[in-house]
C-alpha cells in the first residue's frame, strides 16, 4: 500500500516562506530588529520611543526598539482598562555568531587575519564547511556626528 504524500496548505506554505524571508533578511540581531520593525509597521503597529510619554489606547498596536538590537511589541485589548491585567509573550532575536574582537586585525604566518570571538552557545563544528561573511553594524563619525549603519 502506497503512503499518501501530504502537501502543505497554502497558509502553511505562505507562513513558511514568510519565515524564510525574515531569516534571509536577518543575518545579525541588528538586521532582525530592523526587519521586525518593518513588518510591524506594515501590520499597523505604532512605534513608541522610550523617552517619550506614551498615549496607549484600548485596541492599540505598539512597538519599540532598543539599541537597534531588541524589539518589544504589544497589543492592547479593545475592552482593556487600567488594572485589568494583560498577557505578554516574549522571545529574543540574537543567535550564536562570531563577532569581531575590539582589536581584530592580526597577522600570523604571513596572512592578514581578523580576530573573532564566539557569542552564544553555537554548535560550532557545524560551521566548519560554510563560507563566512561579514555583517552587522558599524558606528560612523560623519562631520562630528555619530550614527550607525547596517
Amino acid at each position: 500500500m502506497a503512503m499518501a504524500t501530504l502537501q502543505p496548505t497554502s497558509a502553511v506554505r505562505k507562513a513558511a516562506l514568510g519565515l524564510l524571508s525574515f531569516l534571509n533578511a536577518s543575518p545579525t540581531p541588528y538586521h532582525a530588529a530592523m526587519e521586525a520593525s518593518v513588518r510591524l509597521e506594515k501590520a499597523g503597529f505604532c512605534k513608541l520611543r522610550e523617552e517619550d510619554e506614551w498615549n496607549i489606547n484600548p485596541g492599540g498596536r505598539y512597538y519599540l526598539t532598543r539599541n537597534q538590537a531588541a524589539v518589544l511589541a504589544f497589543t492592547v485589548p479593545k475592552k482593556w482598562s487600567a488594572g485589568s491585567g494583560l498577557s505578554i509573550v516574549a522571545t529574543h532575536i540574537d543567535s550564536p555568531n562570531l563577532r569581531l574582537r575590539p582589536v581584530s586585525k592580526k597577522t600570523a604566518n604571513g596572512y592578514l587575519q581578523v580576530a573573532v570571538e564566539t557569542y552564544g552557545s553555537g554548535i560550532w563544528h557545524t560551521w566548519f564547511d560554510r563560507d563566512l561573511g561579514l555583517a552587522g553594524r558599524v558606528i560612523v563619525n560623519s562631520n562630528g556626528s555619530f550614527h550607525s549603519k547596517l
